[in-house]
């Protein structure tokens, strides 16, 4: 069966053929079933990472296990580290948060082997949003703070990106938004000095949470609206939801539910464009306590049922609690 499946990669590598999705995961099988590190594992993590940017999760998940099997625990430095964070970005992607955690922490653990910072630095941040899905507020502020010691100071959209994580930890979970609108702030300015216009889209949505949860709503609006110009201009479904789902709050906030209902609706088709039930936590739920508050209940249970199954596919206890809660 081995030989059979080599000679079918083999022929499938001969052919003058328009290269495709289909062909690179049909290469990867095929070397992968033949048990051949030496071209079954560059193809299969070819494959992932093109299932990755399909938004095919489960298939990108899929090859990267291959590959790191076939590639063992002695793989070249390089070969190990995609697959592994390959690995824990489809996990993510798939809500398995226990898995994706694994897959970086090895990463993590394979970086500081390799001495590779910056490297260690990408893992670290992966591990800490992953603690943070899963409600590990600590654990998730530790590896972020890892990260920032190990970027150093040095002006670079890893460490800006450090620094926005710490941000929206600090105003979203720990409610400490003075603290989270000054790392905001330091990020924002990283931003502008890279010319970095999506990383200043997502700085500019947390600077805007962190002062309108702690009571600036003007400077909060400012913010979060320049941050969804931003976003809108480059088409980006996961910012742009995100500023949508923080201007929904602060309009719900001054008490005007109907903008806050149309921004909510907005954020749930962009929520869908990513393929990430994360981003899709709340959103129905909260369209659900807008319609319990003024009195809509058909559609009120319309919406929660609708939120049901999302929250039970998401591997965290916060958005079943507060579906439960509204």
């Amino acid at each position: 069966r081995r030989a059979l499946h080599q000679a079918i990669g083999a022929a499938l590598e001969a052919e003058d053929a328009a290269p495709s999705a289909q062909r690179l995961a049909d290469l990867a099988y095929h070397f992968v079933a033949a048990g051949e590190p030496t071209r079954g594992a560059p193809y299969a993590l070819r494959a992932g990472q093109q299932a990755l940017r399909a938004s095919a999760a489960g298939e990108a998940s899929a090859h990267f296990r291959a590959a790191l099997q076939l590639l063992g625990p002695d793989a070249p430095f390089d070969a190990r580290l995609v697959g592994l964070m390959g690995l824990g970005d489809g996990l993510t992607l798939q809500g398995d948060y226990d898995g994706a955690a694994e897959a970086f922490q090895s990463a993590l653990t394979w970086c500081l082997q390799g001495d590779d910072g910056l490297a260690a630095a990408r893992a670290c941040l992966r591990l800490g949003q992953v603690r943070w899905r899963q409600e590990a507020v600590n654990e998730a502020r530790a590896a972020f703070e890892q990260a920032l010691a190990l970027l150093g100071s040095e002006a670079r959209p890893t460490t800006a990106e450090a620094l926005l994580l710490l941000a929206d930890l600090h105003a979203t979970s720990l409610g400490r938004t003075v603290e989270g609108a000054t790392y905001a702030r330091q990020a924002v300015a990283m931003a502008e000095r890279l010319d970095e216009r999506r990383l200043s889209a997502v700085a500019n949505t947390v600077l805007g949470n962190a002062l309108a949860r702690g009571g600036d709503l003007a400077g909060g609006q400012a913010a979060l609206e320049h941050a969804l110009g931003l976003a809108q201009a480059l088409d980006d479904p996961a910012v742009t939801a995100e500023a949508c789902a923080h201007l929904a709050s602060l309009a719900a906030w001054r008490g005007d539910l109907d903008q806050s209902r149309v921004l909510s609706l907005q954020r749930a088709a962009l929520a869908r464009r990513t393929q990430d039930l994360f981003h899709l936590r709340h959103v129905y739920a909260w369209l659900g306590l807008h319609d319990t508050l003024q009195g809509r209940w058909d559609e009120a249970e319309r919406w929660f049922a609708e939120q049901a199954p999302i929250v039970e596919e998401l591997h965290t206890p916060e958005p079943r609690a507060t579906l439960l809660t509204y």
